[in-house]
Order: C-alpha cells, then structure tokens, then sequence
C-alpha cells in the first residue's frame, strides 16, 4: 500500500514538471497579481487538489516503518558520538598501531556525526562541505555558509544565517584539515570523502550512518531522523516559543513545519504540560477548601 507521504512526493514533483513543461502557457505567471500562479491551468488545479488531500492525510496517518528501530533520544545520540570519538585513537583496543588511512577514517566518521549534532541539518551539508566556499574559519570560529542555491528550501528562505560549529570539534577538524584528510587520498576539493577517494554520494552518507549507529547502539539511525530527534527532545523540554522559532530559522523551515513534520511526540507527550497544569490547578482548589 502507498503511503500517503509517498503520494504526497509524487504530487508535488508533478507539479514541478507542469511549471516546467507548461508554465509558459499560463497567464498567471510567479508575481503578477495575487492570484496563484498557473491556477488557469485546469491540470495544476486538479494536482493541487491532490496535493492538499495527501498533505492532509499524511499528517494524520501513523508512521509506516517501525522508527523504535531507528530512533535514539537526544541523550543517546550525543553518547554516541563521544563513542566514535574514543575510537579515533592511534592504536586499537590491543595496543596495535592503525594505518593512518584507518585513523583518519575513524576522525573523519566522528566529524560527520559530530558536526551534525550541533549542525541538525540535512546530509547535503555534509556532503558538500568545502573550505572557503561553504565551510570557513572566521576569526576563531568555524562557520557553515549557505547561499539560496546550497540548500533545499533556499529559494524561500534566500541566504541563511551563519551555523557554527561547536568549539569543542575545532582541535579535531583543523587536524583532519592538515593531516588526516590526505591519508585518505581525496580526488576532489571536498571535505569528506569515500574510502575509494571519490566525493560521498546520498546513499554513502546514508549507509555509514546506519551501518555505525547500528554497530554501536543496536538501532539503524539514518542521518534524515536527526533534524526530528533534535526537535522532539527540545519540544519536550521548557524551551520557550521565541527559542523553538530561532532553531526553525537556525535549520531553514518554517515554525509550522518544525510542528507538523520534525516534532516526533506522541499526542500523550505533547498534552502532558497541560495534564500537569489542571493537576496543579485542582490541587490548588482542594488546598482552599
């Protein structure tokens, strides 16, 4: 059975292909009028229509795949990556010396992991990392830049603001910039790359996220569950409205999205502040009688 989600992908990348093949027929083009662009093509406003039902269907059907499989809290997550830290050493739990390319194999597998813990945003950033172009070291900091074009909702969002990194992977990252990195004999101007020297690819990040993650905590994390680990474990916490709001700018989408897509909460989860408050209010009711 398809889901809804799937339905959903597949609709929307239809519309894409009618603007493309046909968008030159309207005559309610992008930023003319008030109307929405193209709603005089009968075939985009069936699609739309199509579109609005998956969406809403979507948001209301349970997950298919079992995510208890694949979901760490916050917590967790972070255990984990002082884990792969603590396997960057020169010798292995014997005493033996380790290949450089395997050491810096091993640093570069916590960077990735790392840099994502305090950057929650989508393996592309990963993938595509380069000094000077979207990675940079301004003054003693190391910032991420993203332009429109470098990332996925860039042509809403236009440029974003500055992600830093957290200071505690700069000793890490500046030695695999000046020493680890070559052992791994890159063919291209990336930061990180495949064992084989070419560039990652989609499915390279994906497979050495879950093949890790699953070796050392039993559950097969991906690195598209990041972004939602991040917001359920502070949706949960007394992070305020205006904070929520920045971290929703912070990773390039809307507040409402951060809502309805990344927050992981079951319905309990989320009432439960308000169970909480008519406890205390009824407590306080029969302390005054």
């Amino acid at each position: 059975q398809t889901s809804a989600n799937y339905e959903l992908l597949v609709t929307r990348s239809c519309i894409a292909a009618v603007k493309f093949l046909h968008g030159h027929e309207s005559r309610a083009q992008p930023g003319e009028g008030e109307a929405k662009p193209y709603h005089d093509l009968p075939i985009m406003k069936e699609l739309r229509r199509m579109a609005k039902d998956a969406k809403m269907r979507a948001q209301r059907a349970p997950q298919v795949s079992d995510e208890r499989m694949k979901w760490l809290e916050w917590d967790e997550y972070l255990t984990l990556v002082q884990n792969l830290k603590s396997e960057c050493l020169p010798r292995n739990y014997v005493g033996q010396l380790r290949s450089e390319s395997a050491v810096a194999w091993s640093v570069q597998r916590y960077l990735i992991f790392g840099i994502l813990s305090c950057v929650p945003d989508r393996q592309r950033t990963i993938r595509e990392l380069k000094i000077d172009k979207t990675l940079f070291k301004e003054g003693d900091k190391w910032v991420i830049r993203h332009g429109p074009g470098d990332y996925k909702t860039g042509k809403d969002y236009g440029v974003r603001p500055p992600l830093v990194l957290s200071e505690h992977l700069y000793p890490t990252l500046e030695e695999f910039i000046a020493k680890h990195r070559a052992a791994l004999k890159p063919k291209h101007d990336f930061l990180f790359t495949r064992k084989n020297g070419e560039q990652f690819d989609g499915q390279g990040i994906y497979r050495l996220f879950t093949t890790t993650a699953m070796r050392l905590t039993g559950k097969r994390t991906n690195p598209h569950l990041i972004r939602d680990m991040v917001v359920t474990h502070l949706r949960g916490t007394d992070a305020s409205e205006r904070q929520l709001e920045a971290l929703a700018i912070y990773m390039g989408h809307s507040l409402q999205m951060q809502k309805s897509t990344y927050d992981r909460r079951s319905v309990e989860q989320k009432v439960a502040p308000a169970v909480d408050l008519l406890d205390s209010l009824n407590a306080k009711m029969s302390a005054g009688y």
